[in-house]
């Protein structure tokens, strides 16, 4: 297999596998979110368990002072706690991105302000987006679950454009190599 055939594969694999998750994170954006947090907290135990397996292991001493085991028995235990408890860390995250926010948004407001002194008319602009970031943090804030869904329904909506756009990219790239009469 040559270099284009398998680039092309891979184009396609990867389009498809943008349409099949953005198909899914639409249709069932609640479901998206627990999986999400189910799929991180595998990858964190299994890491956890492999630096506790290394730790124990007679290769141990190639990497002495490593803190495999301590930082197996975290990632372990946060594996653990995160699929015993998907909601929790998803309220988690979004008071913290909620936070952010309003911080954001409080700053952007301050600029704004302290604007006013040398370009009034770039004011009004700063002023109202900094407004809309506060308020965004806000409604994250007090309403994590139903942001998480609306974060989800819009990343599936931008994954399956994105997909749609590789896939008509590639097809487009294939017509053009086939009536040119090139190889590949």
């Amino acid at each position: 297999m040559d270099f284009l055939s398998s680039l092309r594969r891979q184009s396609l694999i990867l389009a498809l596998c943008y349409l099949l998750i953005g198909i899914f994170f639409v249709l069932w954006p609640g479901t998206a979110v627990d999986v999400i947090v189910r799929v991180i907290a595998m990858g964190a135990l299994i890491v956890g368990a492999i630096r506790i397996v290394e730790f124990f292991s007679s290769r141990k001493y190639d990497r002495p002072f490593s803190n495999s085991l301590a930082g197996g028995v975290v990632l372990a235990v946060l594996g653990i706690f995160m699929l015993a408890r998907p909601q929790v860390i998803v309220s988690i995250l979004y008071v913290l991105l909620g936070g952010a926010l309003i911080l954001n948004g409080i700053l952007a407001v301050q600029s704004a302000m302290d604007l006013w002194h040398f370009q009034p008319q770039r004011k009004l602009v700063l002023l109202a987006l900094g407004l809309l970031t506060l308020i965004l943090g806000v409604i994250v804030l007090l309403n994590p679950f139903s942001t998480a869904r609306a974060l989800v329904l819009v990343s599936g909506v931008f994954l399956i454009i994105g997909g749609a756009t590789d896939l008509v990219s590639l097809f487009s790239v294939l017509n053009v190599t086939k009536s040119s009469g090139r190889k590949e």
